[in-house]
């Protein structure tokens, strides 16, 4: 018997020149909470964050989602930024899942930079590398082996605007 599911979903899309938009939401059997985050791609820096909870086990939880508006100003590339985010939106005043969802949405919108990152691949790969290193199997491969077997992902990019 089934008990509890749970659904995380994230997108990033460009919106204008130098404008990325990332969404995040989960879905389970109590909760339903979606965040959008919008980026400047040039400065590499979260300029407004929002988050609704739609679906909650407590009404003061909703509370929480005004927390999302502390990522403002917050460097994507900045090293240790998941304790920065735990301390801007998690921690006895905040939420685990607001917490998480962000964490996701950092990790979509790193790897969506790779797509509007200048240079050549090696110049791509470097700079990718450098966000990722040492947080999986792939990543924990040196940069020389990576450099022999990269692969380009399918990325989606919607030319029409």
């Amino acid at each position: 018997m089934k008990i509890f599911t749970r659904s995380k979903h994230m997108t990033c899309d460009k919106t204008a020149d130098n404008l990325l938009e990332a969404r995040s939401g989960l879905i389970d059997t109590i909760h339903e909470i979606e965040l959008l985050i919008i980026l400047d791609l040039e400065k590499r820096e979260i300029l407004k964050a929002s988050a609704v909870l739609l679906r909650a086990p407590y009404s003061f939880c909703s509370e929480t989602a005004k927390r999302a508006a502390n990522l403002a100003g917050l460097k994507i590339d900045q090293k240790k930024i998941s304790s920065a985010i735990n301390e801007l939106v998690g921690g006895p005043q905040g939420c685990s899942h607001l917490y998480d969802l962000s964490m996701e949405a950092v990790k979509a919108i790193r790897q969506s930079l790779k797509a509007f990152t200048p240079g050549n691949k090696e110049e791509r790969i470097d700079y990718f590398d450098s966000l990722h290193h040492g947080t999986c199997h792939a990543h924990s491969h040196s940069l020389e082996e990576k450099k022999k077997v990269y692969m380009l992902p399918n990325i989606i990019i919607d030319r029409r605007n």
